[in-house]
């Protein structure tokens, strides 16, 4: 998350050697690698300079450089750049800057030191904050360490604890420093002396260890959980590649549990290494959610016992309500850094959704249905309420922010949580997640999972850690099992199997996709009480929703994914369509001139952003036509609009439909994949096994 957790990774600065650094006389170069999981990631090139500046000696050390990750199908990639002004004398840094830039988003941080003070501002909110600091500050600049060899080289200390300044959150953390030893290490083809010590950040649970040259400080390498940084050469540049961090995001625990939002209980064996919080036996015993275990600098291990009972809305605070006298909601109810109640956008909008609720409990349910409905799941997406709110996309953590903002736009008491929640794909798993909790006066805390489409509860496969925070946050999974869950899908003895009713019998059966996604995969349409249902490959059995007017069955887990069926001559069940329907919200396009487009085309131009694909789709007009521009510049007439509103892209393949908002305008534009299977009447003897599940794949 940032969620499921923002990657920054702050590739450090290492030994000044010659051999590795030239340039001006005051200039040195320097390159650095950061690895993940065995593959070489990221970069790093920093320039250190020498200055003077109103009679004080500096060193100016600038970084950029770039991380390229990707995450549950999506590319991932972040930008950096960071700089300090660090005073020679002290070696604590006077002046911060840092920049991070994530597909469409740019965000920075700017702390200015002066006296006893961190004067901070972010970007874009142009947030404003100061901190008075203790007298024992430690202002570190991530890369070099003089208060360390002081006191662990000079002063032969064993252990201390220090508070740092964090540079992502402006808050002081206390960070342990301990264990030391000297130890060699070979970098670069050159062999190295350093300290290692180990850290401990007791405020997020952050670990690492880091090799430390005795002599200046500088950081020869750093190991964090899932990442090394350590010297390179200025080839480092050319030789990244994006690094699958599925394996990480993902605890898998090979359990397929097809109605995800039907668990009403379950007791999952954890052994986790959270990152974000630290974290006690106590603050992971909540109401919904029972621990058993230790808890032992961060790292969990024990069982977790999960049942949330849905609340029913029974003596639910008026609305507008009245919290002002409840001093430990003041916090829930004022903006922060990333949820920004108090803009006016926001402010109107959750107003205006809100503005025919009887009470607060109606009042949520129709943000939290506006936010599940009218964003998309996007990586990165949006990173504040606001962004998020503008882009109209963004991961858990987005939808989370933006429905907090909301809530407290209008008083109602909101906080963002996080932890892990329970998915059929991978074989079944559990994935970093983050969701709301809101507060119901009498009823206390109710979650809610707007990214999960549960607008008015959540299911039992949540296992929360905490609130969320700080910016940067992991759940770290070492080794997760279920060990029980309701309700169960195992099949029932033949006594217990409740009859099916006649009118499912046609459609059941196997289907055959030859394009696509699904290409030589076979699907199986069953039923599953009290439905048909759909078994996919790769994703579980889903189960569908009765069709609609237009014939449509939609799945339950998602309304962008439905299947239809067809029939022969005879009347017969001969093949299903499988219709996925993905949503691209228009972007802004400002001052436009358009005066050669007919006015009947004029709202559907613009650029469309494809979600978790870093590309754009443009809408033009062409020949008296609309038409599609995709990514590599080809050009695709539109036919249609059908009396359903849908135009033919690329025939057979997919079609495109637009949605209008209030004023008439297109907020976006919907590609519709749809793909024809034919039933077939029996699997062949020789289908490879692999193309019949598919769920390892």
């Amino acid at each position: 998350m940032k969620f499921l957790t923002k990657p920054v990774f702050v590739l450090m600065l290492l030994v000044l050697y010659g051999g590795y650094a030239h340039a001006a006389e005051n200039t040195e170069i320097l390159y650095y690698g950061a690895e993940s999981m065995g593959v070489l990631c990221g970069y790093s090139e920093v320039c250190i300079t020498h200055i003077k500046k109103d009679g004080r000696k500096l060193i100016v050390l600038e970084e950029k450089g770039e991380v390229k990750l990707t995450t549950l199908g999506a590319p991932f990639h972040t930008q950096f750049k960071y700089c300090f002004h660090i005073d020679k004398e002290t070696g604590q840094y006077v002046y911060h800057e840092s920049n991070f830039i994530q597909q469409e988003n740019n965000i920075s941080i700017l702390i200015e030191i002066k006296e006893n003070k961190a004067h901070v501002t972010w970007k874009p909110q142009e947030k404003r904050d100061t901190v008075t600091l203790p007298p024992d500050i430690i202002l570190a600049n991530l890369q070099v360490f003089p208060h360390l060899i002081k006191d662990f080289v000079k002063n032969s200390e064993t252990e201390k604890t220090y508070n740092v300044l964090d540079l992502q959150d402006a808050k002081i953390h206390e960070i342990v420093y301990s264990n030391p030893r000297a130890k060699s290490l070979e970098l670069m083809g050159r062999k190295y002396e350093a300290i290692v010590l180990d850290e401990l950040n007791r405020t997020t649970g952050q670990k690492g260890r880091y090799w430390i040259n005795p002599k200046n400080g500088y950081r020869l390498k750093t190991e964090f959980p899932n990442r090394t940084i350590y010297l390179a050469d200025k080839s480092v540049r050319n030789r990244i590649k994006a690094v699958n961090m599925n394996d990480k995001l993902v605890a898998r625990v090979n359990v397929i549990i097809p109605d995800v939002k039907s668990i009403s209980y379950m007791r999952v064996k954890a052994q986790l290494e959270p990152r974000g919080l630290w974290v006690t036996p106590d603050s992971l015993n909540v109401p919904g959610q029972i621990f058993k275990g230790t808890v032992q600098n961060n790292l969990i291990d024990g069982t977790f016992e999960i049942r949330h009972i849905k609340y029913d809305g029974k003596h639910a605070p008026a609305f507008p309500p009245v919290f002002s006298a409840e001093s430990s909601l003041k916090n829930y109810l004022n903006p922060e850094d990333l949820i920004e109640s108090d803009d006016p956008v926001l402010v109107n909008k959750a107003r205006e959704i809100t503005k025919n609720a009887d009470d607060s409990w109606e009042a949520l349910k129709l943000l939290s249905k506006w936010v599940a409905e009218e964003i998309i799941y996007d990586i990165p997406g949006g990173m504040t309420a606001r962004k998020t709110y503008d882009l109209k996309m963004g991961k858990c953590d987005a939808y989370s922010l933006l429905l907090a903002a909301f809530c407290r736009a209008v008083g109602i008491p909101a906080r963002v949580v996080w932890g892990c929640m329970y998915i059929p794909h991978y074989g079944g798993g559990f994935v970093q997640h983050a969701w709301n909790e809101v507060n119901m006066g009498e009823a206390g805390w109710i979650p809610i999972d707007t990214t999960a489409e549960e607008v008015d509860f959540i299911d039992s496969s949540h296992i929360r850690i905490g609130e969320l925070s700080f910016k940067s946050a992991a759940f770290n999974p070492k080794k997760m099992e279920i060990l029980d869950y309701l309700p169960h899908s195992q099949p029932s003895p033949a006594s217990e199997i409740p009859m099916m009713p006649k009118k499912y019998e046609p459609f059941l059966g196997n289907y055959r996709s030859n394009i696509g996604p699904y290409k030589e995969r076979i699907l199986k349409v069953l039923y599953q009480k009290p439905s048909l249902a759909v078994e996919i490959p790769g994703r579980g059995v889903l189960k569908l929703n009765e069709p609609d007017e237009e014939g449509l069955w939609y799945f339950k887990a998602t309304r962008q994914a439905s299947v239809s069926f067809h029939k022969d001559e005879k009347g017969k069940v001969n093949s299903l369509s499988l219709w996925i329907r993905t949503r691209l919200p228009k972007k802004s396009e400002g001052e436009t001139d358009h005066a050669d487009v007919p006015d009947k085309f004029k709202p559907y131009l613009g650029k469309y952003p494809v979600p978790m694909e870093g590309i754009e789709l443009a809408v033009i007009s062409q020949d008296e036509s609309l038409a599609i521009v995709d990514s590599e510049g080809e050009v695709v007439k539109l036919v249609g609009p059908d009396k359903n509103g849908l135009w033919i892209y690329k025939p057979g393949e997919y079609k495109v439909s637009f949605l209008f908002g209030d004023n008439e305008e297109v907020k976006a534009m919907v590609i519709h994949q749809i793909y024809e299977i034919p039933k077939i009447k029996s699997i062949p003897d020789d289908y490879p096994n692999s193309l019949l599940n598919g769920y390892n794949q």
